[in-house]
């Protein structure tokens, strides 16, 4: 199989799941929809299967359900389930820019990760995702550089810091044994991508093109979330 694309959703993003998976687009390639449920409930469940059908994913798709499981465990769950050789990671309640399909010019070429760029909802004042001037495909001695520049001027709003518009490698995933902390709340997919970038030997960094709309949460809500969750952050 060539790709697994992972969709996470719970009670307040159920809402955005249409929108989301109606923007997955895919051209002549093997693939699964791996959709994660939070929200472990029958009207759930059947709302999920109801929006898989609307958008021809039934027979490419699987819902894994679970209950007080938090994000990382649920990532980590989609690492475990899924056959693809490559993996993304988009969140429900964001979607997928009008012109990005997943075809072969995606996955041809040889790598470790390869990154897009994303597109805040211009809702949210929120500065663009930096790459700090790199670009086109990388090998480790640039990687190194990329993330001395983010260790310089580190941002939240970075390619380090989040999993979305990014495609990996299983087989690098796993030859690294990389995945997510399931104790870890807050800030999981940084210290995901941490790994990441430093294992990594082949990056593609793609900065003209976009992947993701993301929909961030208020700046309230981060605060307090990571407030809540001091220790683990």
């Amino acid at each position: 199989m060539d790709i697994s694309i992972v969709v996470t959703t719970y009670k307040k993003h159920l809402k955005n799941l249409n929108s989301c998976l109606k923007s997955i687009k895919i051209s002549k390639l093997k693939y699964e929809i791996i959709v994660i449920n939070s929200t472990k409930t029958k009207k759930s469940k059947s709302y999920i299967y109801k929006i898989l059908k609307q958008n021809n994913f039934e027979t490419k798709s699987k819902v894994i359900e679970l209950q007080n499981k938090n994000i990382s465990y649920a990532r980590n769950s989609a690492l475990k389930f899924s056959h693809g050789n490559l993996i993304t990671f988009i969140d429900g309640d964001d979607k997928l820019i009008k012109n990005f399909i997943f075809n072969q010019r995606i996955i041809k070429k040889k790598y470790d990760v390869a990154v897009f760029n994303v597109q805040i909802n211009k809702k949210y004042k929120i500065k663009p995702c930096s790459f700090y001037g790199f670009k086109g495909h990388l090998n480790q001695f640039q990687i190194k550089k990329l993330i001395e520049k983010y260790l310089n001027l580190p941002r939240g709003n970075s390619i380090v810091t989040h999993v979305w518009s990014k495609i990996y490698s299983k087989k690098f995933l796993k030859n690294n044994n990389i995945k997510f902390k399931n104790e870890i709340k807050i800030n999981e997919d940084f210290l995901f991508n941490s790994l990441v970038f430093i294992k990594a030997k082949k990056m593609l960094l793609n900065y003209s093109k976009k992947m993701i709309e993301h929909n961030p949460s208020s700046i309230k809500t981060n605060a307090r979330r990571h407030l809540l969750n001091d220790k683990n952050y």
